[in-house]
């Protein structure tokens, strides 16, 4: 189902949903933390090795613009990808530290979901981590 799902979203962005990019994805869909664009390609090119640093980039904006991917952009470092929904992660905007949502945060989301009528597709947390805190 999601993979139509991909398809039908590739294919609106005149895009085809090619191994490569199938490959991109699943990197992606299997890891709850955020991953670098450098993480994803080498990840993928474990796979295919031919694999081009441009198709990860472009599979990532489409992912995007279609709110199936989230991006968190840190200060001095490279911005991380994330999944939407079930990936939303605590960002430190001290030192740029991401952890994962608990699960306390994630029932209280899907508890505002079905309250309100809609579903949410990006929610940024930003504040400071532990060590920040006590610094």
């Amino acid at each position: 189902m999601l993979q139509d799902n991909l398809k039908d979203i590739f294919r609106e962005y005149e895009y085809k949903f090619t191994p490569q990019r199938k490959a991109v994805v699943s990197v992606l869909f299997k890891n709850s933390l955020p991953m670098t664009v450098h993480d994803i390609f080498l990840k993928t090119k474990e796979k295919y090795a031919d694999i081009g640093l441009a198709t990860v980039y472009r599979t990532l904006d489409v992912l995007q613009v279609a709110s199936v991917l989230g991006q968190v952009k840190k200060r001095y470092a490279p911005a991380y990808y994330l999944k939407q929904r079930h990936g939303f992660t605590l960002t430190c905007y001290s030192c740029g530290q991401n952890s994962p949502e608990p699960p306390s945060l994630a029932q209280a989301l899907e508890q505002a979901e079905k309250e309100m009528g809609f579903r949410l597709q990006n929610l940024k947390v930003v504040g400071l981590c532990q060590d920040c805190a006590h610094k």
